[in-house]
This record gives C-alpha cells, sequence and structure tokens, in this order.
C-alpha cells in the first residue's frame, strides 16, 4: 500500500512538472494552426489590386560632355578707347554693318548709353501706337506675356540666367504696351517725338568723340571670345580620337584685349564628345537624334551623328551636326547633354501586373463591369518597374487608357465574375 501511495505521489509530481510544458505546446500549436488558417483564407479570397492604365512616355537616352564647333571669325579691334556694342549677340550681320562703337571719352559713352536706352524706349513706344485699337494686338500681348512668364519662370528653375534677363525684358515691355492701350494716339507720339529730338540732342554732343566699328563680313555676332576658336577646325572633326580631342581642349588659348568678338558665318555647327563604346553602340553614321542641353531647358535639338571614331581606352569620339540656326548657342563652347535616342509613348503598365497566357502571349487583367477580361499588351520599351505598351484607341481589344488594370490578385481567368 505504502508503495501504491509513493507512485501515486510521483505521478502528481511529474504531471506538476510537465503541465506548464503542455499548456505553452498547446498554445504553439493553437498559434500554427491558426496561422495557417488564415493563410489559407487569405490565398482564396485575396482581394484585387488595381490600377488605372495612364499616358507615359520615356526617353532612351544618356549623357555626355561635349564641345561646339562652328565656323568662326574672331573680331579684332586696335583702336583704344572705351567700346560699346551696338547690337545683342546672335543678331545677323551684314558685311560692314556696325557692332559696336569706341569713345574717346567717359562721357560721350555715357551720352550714347542714354540715347540707346532712349531709343528702347521708341521702340516701345510705336508698338504701343500700333497696338491702340486693334482687339486682336491687345490680346495678342496678353499671350506674349503670359508665355513670357511661364518661360521666365522655367529659366529661373534651371538657373539659365541670361536667357531669364532676354524673356523678363519683353515681359517689362510688353506690360507698358499693354498698360498704353488705353492712352491716346496723340499723346503717344508726342513723347516719341520728345524722345527722339532727345536723341539728336544727344548725338550732337558726342560729336567726333565716336568711332564706329564694322565687321568685314556677313555673319552672326558675338561679344564672347573663349579661345578656341582657332584650335576646333571643321576639317579635323572627322579624323578625331578620343585622345585628340583631349589634347585639343587642353589647347586653349589665352584672348587679348583686341579680340573683342567674332562673326560665326555659317548656320550650323558641330557638337564633338567623347563617348563610352556601351552608349556609342546605340549609334551609326547618319543616324538622327535629340540633344538635350542642360544649359537650354526643355528644348531639344535635332542633330545628326557624322562620324564615329575607332575606340580608344573604352572610348569613341562621334562628331554630331546641325544645320540650322539656334540663337542660343552663339556662346556656347563646353556643354553636358542628354543624347535622346528615342522617346516612347504609350500606357504606362506595373511589371507586376503582366502575365503570360497559355499561348504564351503577354497580357494584363482589367476589370470589365463585373468581370476580369485578359487584353494582350505590346511592349515598346520596359524599365525595372514598369512598362509602356502600345495601345489602339480603336480597338476595345487594346489596353485603353484609362482601363482598370489588376495588379494583385489570385486565381484569375478570362471572363471571370468578380465577387
Amino acid at each position: 500500500m505504502q508503495q501504491f501511495n509513493e507512485r501515486r505521489r510521483r505521478k502528481k509530481r511529474r504531471r506538476t512538472v510537465l503541465l506548464p510544458f503542455k499548456i505553452i505546446l498547446s498554445v504553439v500549436c493553437v498559434f500554427i494552426v491558426a496561422y495557417f488558417a488564415i493563410s489559407i483564407y487569405q490565398a482564396l479570397r485575396t482581394p484585387l489590386t488595381t490600377t488605372l492604365a495612364s499616358e507615359s512616355s520615356i526617353n532612351q537616352e544618356f549623357s555626355i560632355v561635349g564641345y561646339f564647333v562652328r565656323e568662326e571669325e574672331v573680331i579684332v579691334n586696335d583702336t583704344t578707347g572705351i567700346l560699346l556694342y551696338a547690337v545683342d549677340d546672335g543678331v545677323k550681320l551684314g558685311r560692314y554693318d556696325e557692332y559696336a562703337s569706341v569713345y574717346s571719352n567717359s562721357s560721350a559713352a555715357e551720352l550714347r548709353s542714354i540715347i540707346r536706352t532712349y531709343q528702347q524706349q521708341i521702340d516701345v513706344l510705336n508698338q504701343a501706337l500700333s497696338a491702340i485699337g486693334s482687339a486682336d494686338s491687345i490680346s495678342a500681348l496678353s499671350e506674349q506675356i503670359d508665355s513670357a512668364l511661364r518661360s521666365s519662370a522655367s529659366f529661373s528653375d534651371v538657373y539659365d540666367y541670361s536667357r531669364l534677363s532676354e524673356y523678363t525684358q519683353d515681359l517689362k515691355n510688353n506690360i507698358i504696351v499693354r498698360e498704353l492701350a488705353d492712352t491716346s494716339s496723340e499723346e503717344i507720339s508726342g513723347l516719341i517725338e520728345a524722345l527722339e529730338t532727345r536723341c539728336e540732342t544727344l548725338s550732337i554732343q558726342i560729336g567726333a568723340s565716336e568711332t564706329s566699328l564694322t565687321v568685314p563680313e556677313s555673319g552672326f555676332f558675338s561679344s564672347q571670345v573663349d579661345g578656341y576658336e582657332s584650335v576646333f577646325e571643321i576639317d579635323m572633326l572627322s579624323s578625331l580620337k578620343p585622345s585628340d580631342l583631349d589634347q585639343l581642349v587642353a589647347q586653349r588659348k589665352p584672348v587679348s584685349e583686341q579680340e573683342v568678338g567674332k562673326l560665326i558665318t555659317g548656320f550650323g555647327g558641330y557638337f564633338v564628345a567623347n563617348v563610352s563604346v556601351s552608349d556609342a553602340e546605340h549609334l551609326s553614321v547618319g543616324r538622327s537624334i535629340r540633344l538635350q542641353l542642360d544649359a537650354m531647358g526643355d528644348e531639344l535639338l535635332d542633330m545628326t551623328v557624322e562620324s564615329i571614331s575607332t575606340q580608344e581606352n573604352g572610348e569613341v569620339t562621334v562628331v554630331f551636326s546641325y544645320s540650322r540656326h539656334v540663337e542660343e548657342l552663339i556662346n556656347m563652347r563646353k556643354q553636358s547633354a542628354v543624347v535622346i535616342l528615342e522617346t516612347y509613348s504609350g500606357l504606362k503598365v506595373p511589371r507586376d501586373a503582366v502575365r503570360v497566357d497559355a499561348d504564351g502571349e503577354m497580357g494584363v487583367y482589367v476589370i470589365t463591369g463585373l468581370y476580369t477580361e485578359f487584353k494582350r499588351i505590346d511592349v515598346l520599351y520596359e524599365t525595372e518597374d514598369y512598362y509602356i505598351v502600345d495601345t489602339n484607341p480603336s480597338s476595345t481589344a487594346s489596353l485603353l487608357r484609362g482601363d482598370t488594370i489588376v495588379v494583385g490578385g489570385k486565381n484569375l481567368e478570362d471572363g471571370k465574375v468578380i465577387g
């Protein structure tokens, strides 16, 4: 009897010791069963996640740094005195046209500056005079003011202060003309006559203190000389290799005080740059590309690949050409730019939304009414996160702008009822 009681006590102690472990094990089992039950439920009842098919564009591009090369003739002035330019950069001059004047004293130079300010005011007043009584002119002025405001904001965003000053001056002039629209023509004509009289009086005071400077041939004027005008020669561009271009860049010459400007005698020009072999694989002689310069914001330049050199240390020298005069390029030499090879426009589709049907065709499921519909897609361009796909607005079988694309969902089928 004593032995039996002893066994009962040992069993009771064992149960007491094991009880916490049994409780913990039971709780763990409950959690495991609950986890799998929830996972199975979610797998069977996963809600659909969707996105709208939206229009998008993307460029196939790469970045370079290069140099503009043009037909340039440096203007040399041996006259001593105070030089004031008579024209703005980019202006087309004919042979023997005046580009600047030299003054023997500061008083004469100051008088000429005053005269030019008066002449600018006269131009604005003449513009206002022609706009009086014309609703179309006033409307056009309002549009120009709005355009100048947007342009000024965009140039400010990219810190292009040279072009910003040009647009802000135009903006100021147009606002003045718009404000003068209600002024009588007689009053404006009187202001013009008064300013013209002042200009004549000041010109008489300048007298022989002024010497006009003219250009020897026709061309687009630039007041900027950078020392590369005689370094880069158009005839040698096609034979340049990467090391040759590097050597030319290092040969920049000092600019003397007598070199007061230059003439661009051709309408087009060239942009030469060393390009990595991997990027140059996308180029071929004769191919048209677009160049986006950091200094010109969103404006694009149409260019043609003229030549591609042999490889040196993983690089080649590429020469691009352009055939029209672009005023903003007049004073540009070294520039960073983006070469845009192609622009792909279509609908943006997340990669996670793309599936493959039984025929091996790529497509997406879209929600049409209460059903899911599989629409095949034609991929134009792809990134790590999304595709740009083609669209045909005239066909309902095509993925269309505004379609609801299923990104996440289980057991999707063509024609399946959503519930």
